[in-house]
């Protein structure tokens, strides 16, 4: 069997993939600048693992180290290693602010959604957090973020709960 193959037949390469394809709903909206899609894939991988960790089901079914791997290695393809100071630590730190993000917007505070959206269109890969007071631009994005995170919810619950059904036909 072709190892690419066999790949593709991972969920968390199948996870991964639909992370990536996630992006063309959110530039539904507006274009992503090119290092803005690389701060869209980490928002989008952290919003991704916090689903799954949530889930027992899904964290049987989703090997999340495979999952690691498939997406560092493609965050090296896109060019982030030479795009800032310290690979490991860029994304760690990216991730911890992603994390607390997400979970304001869970809790309906919006008003922090102009920080991501600096990093996502006007300074991606930047060490500043600043604000972004463009109301009509965030609005816009609002709309295109939410309809990005619920596809992503919808891919985790499919790509989880048939890989679980999979693993419980596997271990009878």
């Amino acid at each position: 069997m072709d190892l690419n193959k066999k790949l593709q037949d991972k969920p968390a390469f199948q996870l991964l993939y639909y992370t990536k394809q996630s992006i063309t709903i959110l530039e539904k909206s507006q274009k992503l600048p090119e290092n803005g899609q690389i701060e869209v894939l980490i928002f989008n991988s952290v919003y991704v693992k916090k689903i799954i960790n949530q889930t027992i089901e899904y964290r049987i079914a989703i090997n999340m180290l495979e999952y690691e791997i498939f997406y560092h290695k493609y965050l090296k393809e896109l060019g982030l290693e030479s795009k800032v100071n310290n690979f490991m630590d860029f994304i760690k730190e990216r991730e911890v602010f992603y994390s607390d993000e997400i979970e304001a917007i869970e809790n309906n505070e919006y008003n922090l959604l102009n920080r991501i959206y600096y990093l996502f269109y006007e300074n991606p890969l930047s060490g500043e957090l600043i604000s972004t007071n463009d109301h009509t631009k965030i609005m816009h994005f609002l709309i295109g973020l939410k309809h990005m995170i619920e596809f992503l919810q919808e891919i985790v619950e499919k790509i989880g709960q048939d890989n679980f059904n999979s693993f419980l036909e596997k271990n009878k």
